[in-house]
C-alpha cells in the first residue's frame, strides 16, 4: 500500500475556536478555515505527484493557479489582508512583525507538560 505524506500550515490565523478562545488577534485578521479544506482537497487530488512536502496553504493554492483576488473569499473579512504568521517560503519576506506574534518552542511544551 502507498502511503502519502505531507504538512499543511496556514500562512494567517484560520478562525476556530482555538482563534476565539485564546483571543488570537482581531477576527477582521483572520482567514475562514476553507482555505484549508480546499488547499487537502487539491492536494489529494494530486495523488503521489504531491508526496512528502511542507505546505502553506495560500502558497500552495496559488501554485495551483489561484490569483491573489481569488483568496480573498477566504479573508474573515473581505476588506482586511490578514497578517501571515507564517513568513513567505522566499524567506527574503520582511512583511512579517516578529512581536506581532510570538511562538513557542517544543522544548517549552515539553518542559510545561512535566510540570502537570
Amino acid at each position: 500500500m502507498d502511503i502519502t505524506g505531507n504538512s499543511l500550515w496556514p500562512a494567517t490565523i484560520v478562525e476556530s475556536y482555538a482563534s476565539i478562545n485564546f483571543k488570537l488577534g482581531n477576527p477582521a485578521d483572520w482567514r475562514k478555515a476553507t482555505i484549508l479544506s480546499d488547499a487537502v482537497v487539491a492536494i489529494c487530488s494530486e495523488g503521489e505527484s504531491c508526496n512528502g512536502k511542507m505546505l502553506i496553504d495560500d502558497e500552495y493554492l496559488v501554485s495551483r493557479g489561484l490569483s491573489q483576488d481569488e483568496l480573498i473569499p477566504y479573508r474573515f473579512d473581505p476588506a482586511v489582508e490578514p497578517p501571515r504568521v507564517i513568513a513567505n517560503h522566499d524567506w527574503g519576506d520582511t512583511t512579517q512583525d516578529p512581536e506581532l506574534f510570538k511562538r513557542g518552542t517544543v522544548r517549552e511544551v515539553n518542559a510545561n507538560a512535566s510540570k502537570l
